[in-house]
């Protein structure tokens, strides 16, 4: 890449940065906030990269060019355009991947929104919890200022002591989500993130049991009773649907029964 294209591409990333939406990923601007978008260690954190590496890219001097992986990962964050995704990659003199990677679109996270009471939340193709609304941080806590590691679905349920607590049949939903990770994995298999959320796993032996057996699973429906207050138990029924471009899974979690309906409309109420 040129000199001229380094400086080119660091001035158009640095804008797009600043002007990213941060609630996209549970990121809220609170008094003290002076960045107006996000944050470079924001950024690199979400992309799995350094934050030297990537300020390098801002000041026009990255060097050797970066895999197309790393730059769908960084358009992916700063939630570019189709189009703009494809200018990032010219710059640089590759091709995007088949599937360019963008941000949670309005439509998107409106939609997530609209399911209240009910919790919803999305996920990206790792699996890695990305937006939630209020209910889902009614019921399971607020992720804001987690890392990509810990809001990633597989690992929480083997590391989140609530979870591993509060949901009745624990040891089924570590089962179906090691299915799950099994088939997301097999799709990335030389993803750094995902191999990181393995090596922190593998020694469970809940994980081990489950993964010896060989499951591959699809995230698509999953049925659990969770302990959500002293007097109260849900019961819930978690519908999966994948986006027609593939980038995001969209989880809403419905009531099972009749007291979880009406606890959750009564949660919807408060909120």
């Amino acid at each position: 890449m040129s000199a001229t294209n380094e400086k080119v591409l660091g001035h158009f990333l640095k804008y797009k940065r600043l002007s990213a939406d941060p609630s996209v990923f549970g990121i809220t601007r609170g008094p003290h906030r002076r960045v107006t978008g996000l944050r470079r260690e924001e950024v690199a954190e979400r992309a799995h990269v350094s934050t030297d590496w990537y300020a390098r890219i801002e000041q026009g001097r990255l060097g050797a060019n970066p895999s197309p992986e790393v730059l769908a990962a960084l358009c992916r964050v700063l939630q570019l355009s189709p189009a703009e995704t494809r200018y990032v990659f010219n710059l640089v003199g590759q091709r995007p991947l088949e599937r360019p990677v963008s941000g949670v679109s309005a439509a998107l996270r409106d939609l997530m929104l609209a399911q209240l009471p009910r919790p919803a939340y999305l996920m990206d193709r790792q699996l890695t919890i990305v937006a939630w609304n209020p209910a889902f941080a009614a019921v399971y806590g607020n992720l804001t200022g987690q890392s990509a590691l810990q809001r990633n679905a597989v690992w929480r349920i083997f590391h989140d002591p609530f979870l591993q607590t509060a949901v009745d049949d624990w040891r089924e939903v570590a089962h179906l989500q090691t299915a799950r990770f099994r088939q997301i994995y097999s799709s990335d298999a030389d993803s750094a993130f995902l191999y990181r959320v393995f090596t922190t796993i593998k020694n469970n032996p809940v994980f081990q049991e489950a993964w010896d057996r060989l499951a591959v699973a699809e995230p698509d429906e999953m049925r659990f009773l969770l302990t959500f207050s002293e007097n109260s138990d849900l019961y819930l029924v978690e519908t999966t649907l994948q986006t027609p471009t593939g980038e995001y899974y969209l989880a809403v979690q419905n009531a099972g029964d009749t007291p979880t309906l009406m606890t959750l409309t009564q949660l919807g109420e408060n909120i």
